[in-house]
C-alpha cells in the first residue's frame, strides 16, 4: 500500500473511530470521497445519510430506540400460524354485508 493510502486510511479512521464529541462531516466527506475501508463503511454509510446523529453519545440509545421500534413493527406485524385460521374466518363476509349494493 502506498503511504498516501495510508494517510487517507488514517484520516478516516481518525474521523470515524478516535472519541470525538461530535462528527464533522465536512472531514467525513472528504475523507469518504477516496474510498473507505470495508471495515469502516457500514459507520460510514450511517452518518453520510443521516441516519445516526453526529453526536458520538447519542449512537447507543438511538440505536436501542430504533431495534425496540422494529421489535414492536415485528409484533405487530407477524402473525402466528394458529391465529391465521380465525382471523380468516372472522374477516369474511357474509352475503348480509352486501344487501342493496349494486342494486337499483
Amino acid at each position: 500500500m502506498t503511504t498516501r493510502y495510508m494517510e487517507r486510511l488514517a484520516k478516516i479512521e481518525e474521523v470515524l473511530l478516535i472519541a470525538n464529541k461530535k462528527i464533522d462531516m465536512n472531514d467525513l466527506r472528504a475523507g469518504c470521497s477516496y474510498g473507505v475501508p470495508e471495515s469502516l463503511r457500514p459507520l460510514a454509510w450511517r452518518l453520510l445519510l443521516h441516519y445516526l446523529p453526529l453526536e458520538r453519545h447519542k449512537w447507543q440509545s438511538f440505536l436501542a430506540d430504533q431495534r425496540n421500534n422494529y421489535d414492536q413493527m415485528i409484533e405487530q406485524i407477524i402473525v402466528e400460524p394458529g391465529n391465521i385460521a380465525m382471523e380468516q374466518s372472522n374477516s369474511q363476509t357474509s352475503d348480509s354485508d352486501h344487501v342493496g349494493l349494486g342494486e337499483d
